[in-house]
């Protein structure tokens, strides 16, 4: 989130700028770019805190319960970095009146989701997170679809969803199978969950490589 959130900050002036001399071309490679880092950070990061939720829940708070929130919650990484970095688009490109409504419509939902689902026995917090899953989902749908239709870019489904998204599940699977086999052999539970994000990172880079995701030009 720092690294997103700093992005998104600096690319509002930035196309501003650009924008003011009408220089389109540069717009459509800085909003290529913001998107493709934001997502091979956010893909990055999602599954390594996914896997060492359990433990990451104990060692901070200790409590089991809390793994349990951020394993549920970690998906939503993806969808806060695309999120901030649509609105920041926005802005830039003087579509702040748009940036404006589709958060609107999505609080709604957000709203509807916390006074309807969690007053459900069964669901309670869980209506909540819900609701923050479809408003993020909406929000972030509304604002690239904006941002792609504004600046006339082609959407790259391939490079900025597929790519990350199998980088990512490889990554968990190979992350939770190595925290599984660790505990078996060491009871460091600190110890276990380093070495799981270092392995975790190490294999994501290892297929963001082989898959061409590591680099960043404009094609």
């Amino acid at each position: 989130c720092t690294i997103t959130s700093a992005l998104a900050v600096v690319m509002v002036p930035n196309l501003a700028e650009n924008l003011a001399v009408n220089d389109h071309l540069a717009i459509k490679k800085k909003i290529y770019k913001a998107y493709r880092l934001t997502s091979v950070i956010s893909f990055f990061a999602a599954p390594l805190v996914a896997a060492i939720a359990k433990p990451l829940g104990l060692l901070l708070f200790n409590q089991a319960e809390v793994g349990h929130m951020l394993t549920i919650l970690s998906p939503y990484i993806v969808i806060m970095g695309l999120q901030s970095i649509s609105s920041s688009i926005l802005n830039g490109i003087n579509k702040q009146r748009t940036s404006m409504n589709n958060f609107l419509i999505s609080s709604v939902f957000l709203v509807l989701c916390t006074l309807i689902l969690t007053a459900i026995p069964s669901l309670r917090i869980y209506g909540y997170i819900i609701g923050l899953y479809l408003s993020g989902i909406i929000c972030t749908v509304l604002n690239m679809i904006s941002v792609f239709k504004s600046t006339g870019l082609p959407f790259p489904a391939m490079r900025l969803l597929v790519q990350p998204l199998v980088c990512s599940v490889i990554t968990y699977v190979g992350a939770t199978w190595l925290y599984s086999r660790l505990s078996l052999f060491i009871q460091n539970m600190l110890l276990n969950t380093v070495f799981t994000l270092l392995y975790g990172g190490a294999i994501f880079a290892v297929f963001a490589l082989l898959i061409g995701l590591a680099g960043f030009d404009d094609k």
